[in-house]
C-alpha cells in the first residue's frame, strides 16, 4: 500500500506571536491538510485546545493525543489517522526521561517535559504499521542525550519486521541524531538540505530539525515543503512530507 505522512510543529498558541498567533493560522493549517491528504499527519505543540479544535474539524481522521505535563494536558504529539484507510490496534504516550512512565517526568535542566506518542494501526489487508511521532529538547545537550537514549530503545523494542515511520520535531540535525539511531532506522530525504525552522521568516529557513525517518517500508518520494499557503506561514516550521511503499509484514 502507498501511504503519506505529513509532520508539522504547529508552534503552541501564544499571545507574542501576534498575526502568527495559532488563531490566525488554525484554518490555513486545516486548508493544507485538505489540499495535501496526507493518510497520517504527526503533529507537535499541540495543547488541549489545539488538539480538540484539529479533531472537530479534521473529520475523515481519527487521532490520538496525551500533553506531556504531569496531568496529561499541555503540548502533546498526536498522531491523525484517515479513518476509512486503518484501524487502532494500540496506542501509548511515554516521557522521554529516566521514568518513562511517569507522566510529567522530566530532566530539570531542560525545564520541559519531553514525550513520544506511538500508534500502532491496521491496515485494511491486516497488516500492523507502528507509527511515532516526538518532539526533543533544545535547551539541554545532557537532555537531548537522554530523550534520544529513551526513544531508540523504545524503537528497538517494537516488533522486528513491522514497518515503522517516526517523524517530530528533534530540535537536532541528523549529525546529532545519527550516531543514536539503530541501524535499521533511516533518514527520509537523505540528500535533502532544506531548512525546516523559520521563525516565520519564510525564505531557506534556518536548520533542518524536523525529520521523518522509517524502517522496513519503502522510500518513494520526500519534501520539505517551504512554499507559503493562501499567502502565509502555517507555522514556525515548514511541513515535512514522506511518501513510502508498506509491504505485508515479515
Amino acid at each position: 500500500m502507498h501511504l503519506k505522512v505529513l509532520s508539522l510543529n504547529v508552534r503552541i498558541d501564544v499571545p507574542v506571536d501576534g498575526v502568527n498567533q495559532w488563531s490566525f493560522r488554525r484554518d490555513a493549517i486545516l486548508q493544507y491538510i485538505q489540499t495535501q491528504q496526507p493518510d497520517i499527519c504527526f503533529f507537535q505543540e499541540a495543547n488541549a485546545s489545539m488538539y480538540a479544535y484539529l479533531s472537530e474539524h479534521l473529520s475523515d481522521y481519527e487521532s490520538v493525543y496525551t500533553g506531556r505535563d504531569a496531568n496529561r494536558l499541555g503540548e502533546g504529539c498526536p498522531i491523525f489517522f484517515k479513518k476509512n484507510r486503518f484501524a487502532r490496534v494500540s496506542g501509548y504516550t511515554f516521557w522521554l526521561s529516566h521514568h518513562p512512565q511517569t507522566p510529567g517526568s522530566m530532566d530539570e535542566e531542560e525545564g520541559f517535559p519531553r514525550i513520544a506518542t506511538h500508534l500502532r494501526l491496521m491496515t485494511q489487508e491486516k497488516n500492523t504499521i507502528s507509527f511515532l511521532n516526538t518532539h526533543l529538547a533544545y535547551r539541554s545537550k545532557r537532555n537531548q542525550d537522554l530523550n534520544l537514549k529513551v526513544l531508540f530503545d523504545f524503537v528497538q523494542s517494537l516488533p522486528v519486521g513491522e514497518p515503522l515511520i517516526l517523524g517530530g520535531d528533534f530540535n537536532m540535525e541528523r549529525s546529532i541524531i545519527q550516531p543514536y539511531k539503530p541501524r535499521n532506522l533511516h533518514f527520509a530525504g537523505e540528500f535533502n538540505h532544506d531548512k525546516t525552522y523559520h521563525e516565520f521568516r519564510g525564505g531557506e529557513g534556518i536548520a533542518q530539525i524536523d525529520h521523518l525517518l522509517h524502517s522496513d517500508v519503502e522510500e518513494v518520494n520526500f519534501q520539505i515543503d517551504q512554499r507559503p499557503f493562501l499567502n502565509r506561514q502555517l507555522s514556525d516550521h515548514y511541513p515535512v512530507i514522506g511518501e513510502f511503499q508498506i509491504y505485508a509484514n515479515a
